[in-house]
């Protein structure tokens, strides 16, 4: 159960791809949370479905771990790709961890999607801050895409599946066996 060599070609650009998303992640969350720190307090973070807390620089912390883990995760399998063969052994490690990253770049669009629905109000909430909101938004879904694109083909396996030719050698159990 390797990983087919035509996949592994196909793992270079889609890490650059996200590598791209993650880069405008990074630039639109710092810029949106460089304008919040205007404000005396974040009102409309409880209806956009943030945690309701005193210092604005305090309201992103979820989508800033959710960066962090992504960065974790390309630089591995930058490293994983440019060494032989590490790719293919470290492959479900990276199964596991791309998993955990799709779910938080969900959960992270969901939260920037709020956001972006909000009904800009003056101070708390400009119309510069509301764009910032959804290229924040877009970058997320994008990065929750190609995330999801790099599992299938991570994921995708030599064996081939369903021919039954792996249960051919095996022999029906007897009652015997079973010690019935």
């Amino acid at each position: 159960m390797t990983l087919p060599s035509k996949n592994i070609a196909s793992v270079a650009p889609l890490v650059g791809v996200i590598l791209l998303g993650w880069i405008v992640e990074l630039f639109g969350l710092f810029y949106l949370q460089k304008s919040c720190r205007h404000h005396a307090t974040p009102a409309w973070a409880t209806a956009a479905g943030f945690p309701a807390v005193s210092s604005c620089w305090k309201l992103y912390r979820f989508e800033w771990l959710t960066i962090f883990f992504e960065f974790l995760i390309v630089l591995g399998l930058i490293f994983s790709l440019t060494k032989a063969n590490a790719i293919r052994r470290f492959r479900l490690s990276f199964l596991g961890l791309l998993a955990i990253s799709a779910v938080l770049h969900i959960f992270a669009t969901n939260s920037t999607l709020n956001l972006q629905d909000t009904v800009p109000t003056g101070t708390f909430l400009t119309h510069t801050e509301h764009l910032r909101a959804r290229i924040v938004s877009g970058s997320f879904a994008f990065g929750a895409a190609f995330t999801i694109a790099l599992l299938i083909v991570l994921g995708e396996d030599d064996a081939k599946l369903g021919s039954g030719s792996e249960l051919d050698n095996q022999q029906p159990l007897i009652n015997n066996e079973l010690g019935v």
